[in-house]
Parts: structure tokens; sequence; C-alpha cells
């Protein structure tokens, strides 16, 4: 069966289902995927949803695609190294379409093995960005606030660092 995709310059493409596997495995090759965003991914491609299922199904049977493996490296990497808070990280993994007991699961793991500290976090984004000058305080906030702090973790976090610069 032959699927069409997107017009480009006035010209159709149909892709069988081994050409679709190919582009998933390309498209899972450049970094990890959910399942929602191969599914997504596929929809864009004009597939069948139950060829769409069947080639996930498929995916996740030769370990290609693993929603576990891949909210735990997300937390991960939201928390380590982009700096995000704890709401953001909510968000981001939202949007990537996981479900939120499975968010907060792996949440609630990831603060347990690394004994994450908001508090912490908070202060070393503040030491990194405002080295030299400190801005006015709602503006710190509003920045923490971006990056998925609540207000009461950036006060904190800002309280101590004007603490630490006194001294």
């Amino acid at each position: 069966m032959a699927y069409k995709k997107f017009k480009y310059n006035n010209k159709e493409r149909t892709y069988t289902i081994d050409q679709l596997k190919d582009k998933v495995l390309y498209f899972i090759n450049y970094r990890m995927r959910s399942k929602k965003e191969v599914f997504d991914k596929l929809q864009k491609l004009n597939t069948l949803p139950e060829d769409s299922t069947l080639i996930v199904d498929e995916l996740e049977e030769l370990g290609l695609i693993n929603d576990e493996k891949f909210i735990e490296f997300f937390v991960r990497e939201f928390f380590e190294i982009k700096k995000l808070g704890l709401s953001r990280v909510n968000l981001e993994l939202r949007r990537l379409g996981f479900d939120s007991v499975l968010i907060q699961d792996s949440v609630q793991q990831y603060i347990l093995q690394e004994e994450y500290s908001p508090e912490d976090e908070a202060l070393e984004l503040i030491e990194q960005k405002y080295r030299t000058n400190l801005p006015e305080d709602h503006k710190i906030i509003a920045f923490l606030g971006r990056r998925g702090f609540s207000y009461s973790i950036a006060n904190n976090a800002l309280s101590i660092h004007k603490k630490k610069k006194e001294e």
C-alpha cells in the first residue's frame, strides 16, 4: 500500500510501508523518540492509523522505541543539562506526550536518586547568569519562573545569593 505525502513543487510523493519504516528509523536515529512523536511523524506522512500502530509496535518489539528509557533520559537532561525547574520539566514531558502518572513517577525517582534540590539549582543558575551585576529582584524571579521554579524557591535562592554577596 502506498501513501501520499505533501505536495512539493506540485509533485506528490508516495511511500510504501518499507519506505515509511526507513523514514521513521532515520527519524529515531537522530535522537531518542517517544511513541507519540513517532505516531505524529507517521501522521504527517499521511499513514493510516492501523499501519502506524503496526510500525510502532514493530519498533517497540525491536527495542528502538522505549518510553520508560526515553522519559528517564529526558528527566535527567532537563534537570542536569538544561537546569529546568520541576514545573517546566512536567510541562515539557507532557508536551512530548507522556501520561502524568508516568511523569510523576519518573520525576520522583530522579529526585530521590540524585538528591535533587531545587533551591541549589536555582542558586546555581543565578550565580551562572548574574556573575557581575545583579538586576532588580523581579527580573531574577521572572527568569527563574520561566525556567520552571516556583516563586518561593526563586525568592529563597535570591535571598541566599544576596547573603553570599554581602559576605
